[in-house]
């Protein structure tokens, strides 16, 4: 089994540095104190392993195991664990057997990259998953137990047992499988469901392909009708484009000689134009001399206007504002008599108020002074009725004690006695026990019985290698095998497709064409296709010369014409074989080129071959009747009243090509069929040698595993005896310490319950008198509180009535202060505009001296702009005469410019339509050229036809018939072919499916079928360890497993046990103690069956007592034999079991540091 012998963190929680554990040994165990992180290597193993729920990580976010900090440190950005197994012994299968050593690794970083590494390789979660699978091991396992898991464990629901179970049994990697097995049988099923879906498409897509591509056949004859005549068309329009051109030619070059006479004209004129735009220039820069001096005056005489508008409007401002400020004036002044008038109501007002409010002030304090007096009573009462009822707590609290203790103490004493009564049963019962003496026989059966397991195990280890050399040859074969299989699919599939292509050409169904010719006495043979042998090279040319011949059948045996018209209803071409024909000797023949092409021997050696077209130009003139030349260089085939082009080659293969293909494809599926059949031959021979060695193994394992078994009954029976007497002994003395106390005991409480009664009726006759004296109290109480009630009413009246008062009183002093606040506002303003009015008459004279200086610069800036307004407008008159003369030149010039445009642009005009018929032409030439027509052809065929109507109508009258035909799939025939090769593989994909279908639900029976029988055998091992180890650690009493339902593929799994000395009829009823100890019998007995790699406990010893601390560190050390255990605990029996001890501490607040010590060494060391 493999041995965890190190785990690597960094990073992960509290463990920031690189930390190593090592565990060299069977019995590890890692202390320190709490909090210091003991637990965080439990979370790393289970993270390593795939745990992916940050729950079961005790956090909230799997980023959570990234260290995050603390007071010293900062936080790390990746958390890194890795576990290293020794598999030095191969125990490890599969692929990784080869490995001594096996590294599991897991990286985390903050922004949620998680990466898993085997031997540090890149690796899926799924990928560790499997290696686990059926070890015991796993993320959830029975092999990880944390903290409370021992307890949560022995409470799980049946489901969750079973999974236990099952991980025991080895069987989830078969579950695993029946859940992907599923999951291809639901995927299987769908594509079915696909399947027929598009089958029922293409279906429907065949008959319409089938229709549209009779219509295209039908579609391309008139098409090529209609082709022709456009060709024509386009050559009568060609012939009528050049007569246009010739005549058009002709009217250009008269024109283009009176634009040359108009052109020289224009340029006199030109000259005149210039010596006259001379002149014009001079006066008019005279006239802008002028201008710039009349805009001048101008604009001085508009300033000066502005200026003196803008003083008369400041003059009238000012005046307006002198008769405003006098009017505002007027109006604050009566405004000031009003608000004197107002405050001096106010105050008297004020006065009155102030008066009332003295009074009201007075009745007030004499109503509080009545109020205090009585509250201050009021108080004194209610504190002497607390007195009394505190007076009366105490008898009370002494009667209630004193009968709890009667009751009490009654029934402690009626305890102690059955207690007493039970123990003196159960101390004669042990007295009596005797021991018979069997413990030396049981010794002496143990040794036996290991002798012959030592014997047993000598011989397994040998057949284990056999059994290993066997496997990889088997192994090795199969690897062959499914290459040779993988070559046979691929060459059927290659097959398919030729047998697809070939279905194409066949006209007629094979076997019912000759059963037909069977009955009409006519034998069919094979088609030429199949039997004609072609020189390389020559294939193309040939498939193309023979066409429809190579699909043609061979036939012979016919009597008469009536033989051969029966084949009427299967129409195909036919070839007699049996005819002999005539062949012409011609040594550069066709025939030369082919074999076994009987039938067509005239055909082939009529046809000459040669090497270029000048050959076959010369070989054409001396051919004979029904002789043929053909280049197959240049594609010609010419005869004596015929010519036929070779098409452009395709990616089409030919049907000369798939018959080839075909015949090598057939030769080669036998080779690979032998192969697989000695293949298949190899294996069976090996596997039955390894089905020997592996019956002998496992016979050999089963003796062992009996053995073993028997050993260890043994054991357990000897220790049960062992430790049965020494609990007898154990237990007869503690009954008789415990005897001692129950009889002091009783005698305690016999004198408890004398003295609490006494108490008792003390207490009784203390609260009679303090029940009276409270009553009275009560009643004057409530004669003061009444009295308060209506004093309290008074007070609320006056309150009322004062703040009215108060209220009226804050209203007139509002009042009364907004006047004497508005009166001071109005002396102010009217400060302010006496000051304005002075103001407004010292602005009114400034501004009346400077008007009149004004108005004379004024008139004198306009006399000025009179005299330069004169000298302008004569200017004007003679730049007018200019413009006059340079207009009557421009106007002639225009005309004669005029006339020359119309000239040129006539003369461009029919340039553009000489163009225009130029191009006509090209396009005409071209369009017959793309067509393959050729234009001396069709002109001298035009003598057909009187006019372009004609040609017309021919032309709609195609068109009308291809119109008819509809819309039209020109590519229906490729389509069809590639639907019906579709077709043909969708079949056979359909076939492959549903094989696949049957085999996967053969697979998901085998494996209930294992699965049950490995779950049954393991639920009955379990359950014997359970009823062997729960004594063990019980010192007796029974535990065992029951299955919940009959359906043993999904029946959960229930626990019952009952202790020794106990009724308990259901698990939850267990002490938290026994709850560890069942389930610590029930992971033990999983590890008898199926000892995972290595098993960790967390402070699993926690709830137990001495005693069975004892008997749980005993166990270990036993299953320590064969299981590596790494157990956290604090307690001190434990510790001294372990081997070697780790410790955890903290000395840095959130850092984890690891102190290993080995215990054999340290024993060592303290000996020196």
């Amino acid at each position: 089994m493999l041995h965890l012998s190190k785990i690597k963190l960094s990073g992960f929680k509290s463990f920031v540095d690189k930390t190593s554990f090592v565990f060299p040994t069977n019995l590890n165990a890692v202390v320190g104190p709490n909090g210091c992180g003991k637990s965080n290597i439990i979370d790393a193993v289970r993270w390593v392993m795939g745990e992916s729920s940050a729950k079961h990580l005790r956090g909230e976010m799997l980023s959570d195991v990234i260290f995050n900090g603390s007071n010293g440190r900062s936080p790390v950005s990746m958390a890194q664990v890795e576990l290293l197994f020794d598999n030095s012994k191969g125990k490890l299968g599969g692929e990784y057997a080869k490995y001594n050593e096996l590294s599991i690794k897991r990286t985390l970083t903050r922004d949620g990259d998680s990466r898993y590494f085997l031997n540090n390789s890149r690796a899926r979660r799924k990928d560790i998953k499997n290696i686990f699978l059926g070890t015991g091991l796993g993320s959830r396992s029975y092999a990880v137990i944390e903290q409370g898991m021992i307890s949560r464990l022995i409470e799980a629901k049946p489901d969750e047992i079973r999974s236990f179970l099952e991980e025991a049994a080895g069987i989830s990697k078969y579950k695993e499988r029946r859940r992907e097995t599923q999951t291809r049988i639901r995927q299987t099923q769908e594509n079915i469901s696909r399947l027929d879906d598009i089958q029922e498409q293409i279906t429907t897509q065949k008959k319409q392909l089938q229709s549209q591509a009779r219509a295209a056949k039908r579609y391309t004859t008139y098409k090529e009708q209609l082709s022709q005549f456009k060709a024509m068309e386009q050559a009568f329009k060609y012939r009528e484009s050049s007569q246009k051109k010739e005549t058009l030619a002709t009217q250009s070059n008269l024109l283009k000689e009176k634009s040359e006479k108009y052109n020289i004209s224009i340029h006199t004129i030109d000259v005149k134009l210039q010596a006259q735009k001379e002149q014009i220039s001079d006066c008019i820069e005279k006239l802008d001399q002028q201008q710039g001096k009349y805009y001048e005056l101008d604009s001085k005489v508009i300033r000066q206007q502005n200026s003196i508008k803008i003083i008369q409007d400041d003059l009238l401002r000012a005046k307006n504002q002198k008769i405003n400020t006098e009017n505002s004036l007027s109006k604050i002044k009566n405004k000031n008599t009003e608000f004197a008038k107002t405050k001096e109501e106010t105050r008297q007002s004020l006065q009155t108020i102030n008066k009332r409010l003295v009074l009201t002030h007075q009745d007030l304090q004499q109503n509080n002074i009545l109020i205090e007096n009585n509250e201050q009573e009021l108080y004194q009462k209610v504190q002497k009725t607390e007195q009394t009822l505190q007076s009366l707590q105490e008898p009370q609290q002494l009667l209630n004690i004193s009968t709890t203790q009667i009751q009490s103490h009654n029934s402690q004493i009626q305890n102690l006695n059955n207690k007493k009564n039970q123990y003196n049963s159960e101390q004669t019962s042990l007295l009596t026990k005797k021991d018979d003496g069997k413990s030396t026989d049981i010794i002496h059966d143990i040794n036996n019985t290991w002798l012959q397991i030592k014997n047993i195990k000598e011989k397994i280890l040998p057949a284990e290698r056999k059994k290993e050399q066997y496997f990889a040859q088997l192994q090795q074969l199969q690897k062959k095998l499914e290459k040779n299989k993988e070559n046979l699919y691929q060459t059927q599939g290659k097959l398919s497709s030729l047998i697809a292509l070939q279905k194409k050409d066949i006209t007629q169904d094979e076997n019912k064409l000759k059963e037909n010719a069977i009955d009409n006495n006519i034998r069919i043979l094979s088609q030429i296709k199949s039997q004609i042998k072609v020189e390389k090279g020559y294939e193309n040319l040939i498939e193309w010369v023979l066409s429809d011949f190579l699909l043609s059948w061979h036939i012979e045996d016919y009597q008469n014409m009536s033989d051969l018209e029966s084949l009427q209803q299967y129409p195909a071409n036919y070839i007699f074989k049996n005819k002999k024909q005539k062949i012409i000797n011609t040594e550069n023949s066709l025939l030369k080129k082919t074999k076994n092409a009987s039938g067509l021997e005239f055909l082939l050696s009529s046809i000459i071959i040669t090497d270029n077209n000048e050959q076959l130009w010369q070989k054409y003139h001396n051919l004979q009747n029904n002789q043929s030349v053909i280049c197959p260089s240049s594609g010609l085939w010419l005869g004596v009243n015929f010519l036929k082009i070779l098409p452009a080659k395709t990616d089409k293969t030919g049907i000369l090509q798939i018959e080839k293909e075909y015949q090598e494809c057939i030769i080669e599926l036998k080779k690979i069929n032998n192969k697989i059949q000695n293949n298949e031959q190899d294996i069976a021979k090996n596997k039955i040698k390894l089905d020997d060695v592996c019956n002998n193994l496992n016979s050999q394992k089963d003796t062992l595993q009996n053995l073993q078994h028997d050993a260890l009954n043994l054991k357990n029976k000897q220790n049960q005896i062992d430790l049965q007497n020494s609990q007898n002994k154990n237990r007869i003395s503690q009954i008789k310490i415990e005897l001692k106390e129950i009889q002091n005991n009783i005698k305690n409480s016999s004198h408890i319950i004398n003295s609490a009664t006494e108490k008792q009726q003390q207490a009784e006759i203390s609260i009679k008198n303090l029940l009276v004296d409270l009553e009275q109290r009560k009643q004057k109480q409530a004669q003061i509180t009444e009295l308060l009630k209506k004093l309290k009413h008074k007070q609320q009246e006056i309150n009322n009535n004062l703040n009215n008062l108060k209220t009226q009183k804050n209203k007139l002093e509002i009042k009364n202060l907004q006047a004497c606040q508005q009166l001071d506002y109005n002396l102010q303003q009217q400060k302010t505009l006496s000051t304005q009015q002075d103001n407004s008459k010292y602005e009114i004279a400034k501004l009346s001296k400077p008007i009149d200086n004004m108005q004379n610069e004024l008139q004198n800036y306009l006399q000025q702009k009179s005299l330069q307004e004169q000298d302008l407008i004569n200017t004007r008159k003679i730049r007018g005469q200019l413009d006059n003369k340079n207009r009557e030149q421009e106007q002639n010039k225009l005309k004669q410019e005029s006339l020359y445009k119309n000239i040129t642009e006539q003369a461009q005009d029919i340039d553009k339509k000489i163009q225009e018929l130029n191009w006509n032409n090209q396009n005409y030439q071209q369009q017959i050229s793309e067509n393959d027509f050729n234009l001396e052809n069709l002109l001298e065929n035009l003598q057909k036809f009187d006019n372009i109507q004609a040609l017309q109508r021919k032309i709609v009258s195609w068109g009308d018939k291809i119109e008819l035909i509809g819309g039209v799939n020109l590519t229906a025939d490729s389509e069809l072919e590639k639907l019906n090769t579709r077709a043909e593989y969708l079949t056979q994909q359909y076939d492959d499916i549903n094989q696949a279908l049957i085999t996967l639900e053969g697979a998901i029976k085998t494996l209930d079928q294992t699965t049950k029988k490995k779950f049954k055998t393991t639920f009955d091992k379990v359950n014997i360890g359970l009823k062997e180890l729960f004594p063990l650690l019980f010192g007796g009493g029974e535990a065992y497993l029951q299955l919940i339902d009959s359906d043993i593929l999904n029946t959960g799994v229930s626990v019952y046990a009952r202790p020794p000395g106990k009724r308990i009829s259901s698990i939850h009823l267990l002490s938290g103690g026994e709850k560890t100890l069942t389930a610590i019998a029930m992971v033990f007995a999983f590890f008898r069956l199926n000892p995972a790699p290595f098993c960790m406990l967390d402070e699993v010893d926690a709830p137990l007592d001495e005693a069975n601390v004892l008997r749980f560190s005993n166990l270990l050390t036993k299953m320590a034999e064969e299981i590596q255990f790494i157990f956290i605990t604090h307690n001190k029996r434990t510790m001294e079991i372990s081997q070697f001890l780790t410790g955890i501490t903290m000395a840095e607040p959130g850092v984890s540091r690891m102190v290993a010590v080995d215990m054999a060494e340290a024993i060592k060391v303290i000996k020196k």
